[in-house]
């Protein structure tokens, strides 16, 4: 028991961390990490565009995970600022239950269709 203790307190925090970038559409539902157990976990996402529409355009992250058998999910503001200096970045702690997902999904939408580009990125961290 001595040991599992003292091996929980120098162990490294599971990481995990998705990419993507020159994005023209909506990205479904994407698993960031599948959790082994339950525990505190910090998940983070950054969002930037790349190429603007020129009249419009609007990006929302959208993450969600399972607590205590329940569905959450937490929908950010709308990033619609049509410019490639737009970005938005989070770090939220939460509650994460055992073999469930932590997922990450973007809606997009710009008035030329396809002409906004964006790139993201997105991880999950085990809280010691």
């Amino acid at each position: 028991m001595w040991q599992a203790l003292r091996d929980s307190m120098v162990r490294t925090p599971t990481e995990a961390r998705i990419n993507g970038s020159g994005q023209t559409a909506a990205l479904a539902t994407t698993t960031i990490r599948t959790t082994l157990i339950q525990a505190d976990y910090e998940v983070s996402y950054y969002i930037r565009k790349t190429a603007a529409d020129g009249v419009s355009s609007s990006l929302t992250v959208t993450l969600s995970w399972t607590e205590n058998g329940v569905a959450q999910t937490r929908a950010f503001a709308a990033l619609t600022t049509d410019t490639t200096a737009a970005n938005q970045s989070a770090v939220i702690p939460i509650l994460a239950d055992a073999t469930t997902d932590i997922t990450i999904a973007i809606s997009y939408a710009s008035n030329t269709p396809n002409a906004m580009t964006y790139l993201y990125r997105a991880g999950v961290q085990r809280l010691a």
